[in-house]
């Protein structure tokens, strides 16, 4: 790949796009401005978004689709968790947690009653996070300037 491009990135706006699990939003980046663009389900029936849409068709240089974190990572980011907690209490519960359908709301119900680990986990998935988002910046030859 050649040269790549710098510019500013709210590299909180594109974890959060990254990380929205709501299917009926896409999300964009503006390869000109660094700007993190939420296209809805139902926008294209919105005069506002017209432009916007014509021009992502039109114009797909310059606006990056942002792919969303899959599931599995999501998952492997609970377990990698889980297998640092020294709390043997903690961990177990958080095993049992994680185990079959509904494993995101349930994890998140047992660390809530945890703050010390609550913090841990928040670090660690925040750390996992500007990962990804850095490592979908260099894929598309994007380096975040600031």
């Amino acid at each position: 790949m050649g040269k790549k491009k710098t510019f500013k990135v709210d590299m909180s706006e594109l974890i959060t796009a990254m990380n929205d699990s709501n299917y009926d939003t896409e999300y964009y980046l503006d390869m000109e401005t660094g700007e993190v663009i939420a296209i809805f389900e139902d926008c294209e029936y919105m005069e506002e978004y017209a432009e916007i849409l014509e021009a992502i068709e039109n114009e797909s240089e310059r606006y990056m689709y942002i792919d969303k974190v899959e599931s599995r990572d999501a998952y492997r980011d609970m377990e990698e968790f889980i297998s640092t907690e020294e709390d043997e209490q903690l961990k177990k519960l958080l095993l049992v947690a994680i185990d079959g359908k509904g494993a995101f709301p349930r994890f998140r119900n047992v660390i809530w009653e945890y703050p010390e680990a609550t913090d841990r986990w928040f670090a660690l998935k925040n750390d996992k996070d500007r990962q990804r988002a850095l490592r979908f910046l260099d894929i598309i030859g994007v380096e975040p300037a600031g």
